[in-house]
């Protein structure tokens, strides 16, 4: 399917006397929009949608943050010296 159409709210209708591969995909307001490949998905046979580069988790900011935090922190220990 068109990826303009991904997120969008759409009626998928299946002639079993067309092509055994493709669907027609309509608005909700019944205009049609395009013939698509028929696909039948399992869940979990496929991964999920993978992040965008700028999406980090916020776990790993958290553990650098901590990182750094604790560097510093022995830097300051060492300038003092205390081991």
């Amino acid at each position: 399917m068109d990826a303009a159409y991904r997120g969008d709210r759409v009626m998928v209708h299946y002639d079993p006397f067309s092509p055994m591969d493709e669907v027609r995909v309509y608005s909700l307001e019944r205009q049609f929009l395009q013939v698509a490949k028929r696909y039948q998905r399992e869940r979990g046979a496929h991964p999920g949608p993978a992040p965008r580069p700028d999406e980090t988790p916020l776990d790993h900011e958290y553990l650098k943050l901590l990182e750094e935090r604790h560097r510093q922190q022995q830097q300051d220990e060492a300038k003092r010296g205390l081991d």
